[in-house]
């Protein structure tokens, strides 16, 4: 994915070791409040990708 650029079906978020395992919550601009549970680890099928794909963009 390129930067300043969007896909819909992804989602991919960087926090602090100590918000692993807790809560996201997202408030747009209707008002409605999105809730997501954080995974403890990092997950899903192509982290590996993305994770390099990530690391390419801040070094």
């Amino acid at each position: 994915m390129e930067a300043g650029t969007y896909d819909e079906t992804r989602v991919a978020f960087d926090i602090p070791e100590s918000a692993r395992g807790g809560m996201l919550m997202f408030k747009d601009s209707n008002s409605h409040l999105f809730k997501w549970q954080m995974p403890a680890k990092d997950a899903g099928p192509q982290i590996a990708k993305f994770s390099e794909e990530a690391h390419k963009l801040v070094s």
